[in-house]
């Protein structure tokens, strides 16, 4: 598909594609940083029925299809020992509704809702496992994300899910500006649009320094001590 190998960007209103390669994208800034299971996390954004389940009212097939991936990155993540946060965007059930589910006008991302759950084929580990509800974009704002990753010593963040310009964008700027390294694993970020995908993530890649590199790189890079 379109999305697993290019990246696009705009020349004199035209869209020109590019592949992705390994090689390229702050690998080096990446080995720089130093990766380690002990300064790294995994953050899975949004992955929940009301996207993922065929039943629900925003799924897409694209968020489906990342599952597989999703779970062997937190088997990954298990086996190095290193802390998984689970993002849930939700809203209050209030007599004064949230702007933002007036504008979605989807009941199912009320908390408690079966839309706002966490898709049951991915391994979470309740009591284990660090389960953060977000009524914004940015699993930063107004959680206590920045917090519990401080107090794990983590600098770098494993980021997957969706949406790639909505939720993960805003996680990603907010890293950026709080001094966190960003790796993406290929194919593990997606939206409902393949060319918003591409252009988004082209935009992260130069404006927020994200690491977008394999699978095979990450376990390389969690090897370091």
């Amino acid at each position: 598909m379109l999305r697993n190998k290019f990246y696009v960007y705009l020349n004199n209103n035209e869209f020109v594609y590019k592949t992705i390669d390994d090689n390229n994208f702050n690998i080096l800034n990446i080995l720089n940083k130093n990766v380690n299971s002990n300064n790294t996390c995994l953050i899975v954004i949004d992955m929940l029925n009301i996207f993922v389940r065929k039943s629900g009212d925003l799924y897409h097939e694209n968020y489906k299809k990342m599952i597989p991936g999703i779970n062997r990155m937190i088997s990954l993540s298990r086996e190095n020992n290193m802390p998984i946060i689970f993002l849930q965007h939700s809203y209050r059930d209030m007599d004064k509704p949230d702007r933002l589910l007036q504008v979605f006008k989807v009941e199912n991302l009320l908390i408690g809702s079966f839309g706002v759950q966490i898709y049951k084929k991915l391994d979470v580990q309740h009591g284990k496992d660090y389960i953060i509800q977000k009524r914004r974009y940015s699993g930063f704002f107004g959680t206590d994300l920045d917090l519990i990753l401080r107090e794990n010593h983590i600098e770098n963040l494993i980021v997957v899910g969706c949406k790639t310009n909505n939720c993960v964008r805003a996680l990603v700027q907010d890293a950026f500006n709080l001094n966190y390294n960003t790796i993406i694993p290929h194919n593990l970020i997606t939206t409902d649009d393949d060319l918003i995908h591409q252009v988004n993530l082209k935009d992260m890649i130069d404006f927020f320094s994200i690491n977008y590199i394999s699978e095979e790189k990450i376990k390389e890079l969690l090897k370091n001590k």
